[in-house]
């Protein structure tokens, strides 16, 4: 694929190439240049902006497909025309930080909106100089689907629809209010989501889990850490929390329906706002809550507290 430079050392790739090859709709590059220095573990280093638009067509789908090895993402959604990306990069010199730049492209075909971040020198993964890294934020007037993919840092969505795939080796992820199903995992850090309207799946080795209003089917697990669940109102859909590690806590709203099979090793149990015909006791820390016909959902934790509740 061919490219052109854009300012100083920032190359766009897939731009006014021809449709038959590549579908990318025409896109601005602005440099911001030189920001400052500073230091990085054992390292020095030189930050540099880049800023890139693109614009796809208005009636084109927008599936986002961001990716960075070493650095945090943020997409929100604005009032606006166009995707408006900013990448804050770290880089080991001077030299390096004058050859980065953006790769920006979308494919009306698939409705991919590609963004990666070029480092001097080739390829990304081969070109970056191990502690050097870039972070992205990404102004949305619309999404149809998100991935967001980093080794190292937090991810964060706000206001966007369609199926989210968030993944990080290494940060928090948090979504706020999202149109769509969630999946969401974390190697080490939290997981916070507000407000979804869809099915959440959510999974960290060491951290909390805090969702608050779901309205859909929730699967959240945790080797250390505690969960919170609110599904909101709604007749919510069943839920599998566990945590190894950590309290659990759930609440439900009072139009719930459905089972649900309690257990834990070490620790207290919490009921509150049921009716006691409801609740069957199978042995000392564990129960089944049933709420009329529904499917059954299941908290576990080995070491924690599990407190249930039904508000309204």
């Amino acid at each position: 694929m061919s490219g052109r430079t854009i300012g100083r050392g920032t190359r766009v790739l897939g731009i006014g190439l021809a449709a038959a090859a590549v579908a990318t709709m025409p896109a601005c590059i602005t440099v911001i240049g030189f920001d400052g220095g500073g230091s990085y573990g054992s390292y020095d280093y030189v930050e540099v902006q880049r800023k890139g638009v693109i614009t796809p067509d208005k009636d084109a789908r927008v599936l986002l497909d961001v990716e960075t090895r070493n650095g945090a993402i943020a997409v929100e959604r604005f009032d606006g025309k166009s995707v408006e990306v900013t990448a804050d990069f770290r880089t080991l010199d001077q030299g390096r930080a004058d050859g980065v730049g953006l790769d920006l492209s979308h494919d009306a075909k698939t409705g991919v909106l590609r963004v990666r971040a070029i480092w001097p020198g080739g390829e990304p993964k081969q070109a970056r100089g191990g502690s050097e890294g870039v972070s992205f934020t990404i102004m949305v007037p619309r999404a149809d689907g998100v991935t967001l993919v980093t080794k190292n840092g937090a991810l964060a969505i706000d206001s966007l629809a369609g199926e989210a795939r968030l993944n990080t080796s290494n940060g928090a992820i948090t979504v706020d209010h999202h149109a769509g199903p969630v999946f969401a995992s974390t190697s080490n850090g939290r997981i916070e989501m507000n407000a979804v309207d869809g099915d959440v799946d959510a999974n960290t080795s060491n951290g909390a889990i805090e969702l608050d209003d779901v309205h859909g089917a929730v699967t959240a697990e945790t080797s250390n850490g505690r969960i919170e669940v609110d599904l909101g109102s709604g007749p919510g859909r069943p839920v599998e929390l566990h945590t190894s590690n950590g309290s659990v806590d759930l609440t439900v709203g009072e139009a719930f329906a459905g089972s649900i099979d309690y257990g834990l090793s070490v620790g207290s149990v919490r009921l509150r706002g049921f009716p006691d015909d409801a609740v069957t006791k199978t042995g000392k820390h564990s129960g089944v809550i049933r709420l009329g016909d529904g499917p059954t959902s299941v908290v576990r934790t080995s070491l924690g507290s599990v407190t249930i509740e039904r508000e309204g």
